[in-house]
C-alpha cells in the first residue's frame, strides 16, 4: 500500500514553546478553579515535541470542560497540546504522581505542590509495571500507523519517542543494550533532524517496521527477565490463548500462548489491517491486566467488559510486592477518574484513560 504523509514537523525553536507557555499562564491566571499548572514532560525536539500539561484543580470545579480546553487560547498553543496530553486532577492525586511514573515537573502557575517520593523498594516494580502498560500499546500504535493510508508524521515521531523510553528501561533493567542502538539513534535523528534528512518519509516507514520488530524482540527479552524475578506464576498465564483486550476503538492486545510455528510478530501483523490493529502479547502477561480489571471502580469495570473471553485467575499468582505497587497505581487512577466524573469531565485522565467511560 502506498502511503501519504501529513502533519510534518514544524520549523520552530524553543522560543515558540516559551511563547505558548506564556499564553497558557496568561489565559488561566484569573481562573479561580486552577490551583496550579505544571508541565510534566520536556521539549527535546522542537517542532515535534508536545507540551504535556497538568491542570491541578479544586475538588469541586465551577468551570465547564470546554472552558478549560487549550483550544480557547489559540491555534499555536493548541497545536502543541494534542488531545489527551492536558491532564486534569485534584491536588490529592497530583501529590502522589510518583506512584504512576517518573515525571519531569515544572510549575508554570499557582501553588507549589509537594509530590511524595515513593519507597525505593517499590521503584523497580513501578518500572516493570510501566513497561508492561506501555510497550505493547506503543507497538500497537506503530502497527496501526503501518496499516494507515496516511502517516501522521509528528504523531508517529512522538509514539516512537515514547517507545524508545520503554526500550531504554528494559536495557537498564537487564544491563544490556541488546543491539538496540541503531534504531534508538534513528528515532532520535528523525525527531531532531527531519528537515535536513534526504527522503525522511522513507526512513520513517522503515523505522516504523524496524521498531515493531524490535518491540516484539524486547517483549521476549522482558518476559525472560521477569521469569527470573518470579513476578508472575506462569503456570496459569501460559495456558491461556486467544484472549482479546480492546485498549481503544479497534486496537487490541491479543494474549497468545507460545506457538512453535509462528512468532508473536507474525501473529500480530497478520491479524492487523486498516480496520483493526493487534499486538500479540505472551499470555504470561495476562495476570497483570487481569489484576487491573479485577479491582473496584470505573476503570476496572470497563476493562473487564473489554476482555474477551474474560478468564478469571487467582491473584495469588502475582508476587505481593508487585501487586501492592500495581494496586496503588490503579487506585490512584481511579481517584483521578472519580474526580473527573464528579466534575462532568470526559477527558484528562493521567493513566488508563483508554478505560475511562461513564
Amino acid at each position: 500500500m502506498k502511503q501519504t504523509f501529513d502533519n510534518y514537523p514544524k520549523r520552530v525553536s524553543q522560543d515558540f514553546y516559551e511563547s505558548a507557555r506564556d499564553h497558557i499562564v496568561s489565559y488561566y491566571a484569573q481562573n479561580t478553579d486552577i490551583v496550579s499548572i505544571y508541565e510534566y514532560g520536556s521539549v527535546s525536539s522542537p517542532g515535534v515535541s508536545d507540551l504535556d500539561m497538568i491542570l491541578v484543580l479544586k475538588n469541586e470545579v465551577n468551570s465547564k470542560e470546554h472552558e478549560l480546553e487549550f483550544s480557547n487560547i489559540g491555534s499555536d498553543v493548541n497545536s502543541l497540546v494534542v488531545d489527551g496530553t492536558v491532564m486534569k486532577m485534584p491536588e490529592s492525586v497530583f501529590s502522589k504522581l510518583n506512584y504512576f511514573d517518573s515525571f519531569n515537573l515544572i510549575k508554570l502557575l499557582g501553588k507549589e505542590i509537594l509530590v511524595e517520593e515513593i519507597n525505593e523498594e517499590d521503584r523497580p516494580f513501578l518500572e516493570i509495571i510501566s513497561i508492561t502498560d506501555w510497550l505493547p500499546e506503543r507497538i500497537l500504535r506503530l502497527t496501526r500507523a503501518l496499516n494507515n493510508k496516511a502517516i501522521n508524521i509528528s504523531n508517529v515521531l512522538c509514539i516512537l519517542h515514547s517507545f524508545s523510553y520503554s526500550i531504554k528501561k528494559i536495557n537498564k533493567l537487564t544491563k544490556d543494550t541488546h543491539n538496540s542502538e541503531r534504531i534508538l539513534n534513528l528515532i532520535q535523528s528523525l525527531r531532531n533532524e527531519w528537515h535536513s534528512i534526504e527522503k525522511p518519509e522513507e526512513m520513517l516507514q522503515s523505522c516504523i517496521r524496524d521498531s515493531i520488530s524490535l518491540g516484539y524482540r524486547y517483549i521476549d527479552i522482558f518476559e525472560e527477565y521477569l521469569l527470573g524475578k518470579h513476578i508472575f506464576d506462569n503456570s496459569q498465564g501460559n495456558n491461556l490463548d486467544d484472549i482479546h483486550l480492546e485498549l481503544f476503538n479497534n486496537h487490541f492486545l491479543l494474549f497468545t500462548a507460545k506457538h512453535k510455528d509462528s512468532s508473536l510478530e507474525e501473529i500480530g501483523l497478520s491479524a492487523s489491517n486498516s480496520d483493526n490493529a493487534f499486538v500479540s502479547v505472551p499470555s504470561f502477561f495476562y495476570p497483570h491486566f487481569y489484576y487491573l480489571s479485577s479491582r473496584k471502580g470505573i476503570l476496572s469495570r470497563v476493562m473487564r467488559s473489554k476482555i474477551n473471553p474474560y478468564k478469571e485467575l487467582s491473584t495469588e499468582s502475582i508476587s505481593d510486592k508487585y501487586k501492592k505497587v500495581l494496586k496503588n497505581k490503579i487506585e490512584l487512577a481511579e481517584a483521578n477518574a472519580q474526580f473527573l466524573k464528579i466534575n462532568d469531565f470526559k477527558r484528562g485522565l493521567i493513566r488508563y484513560g483508554f478505560h475511562f467511560s461513564y
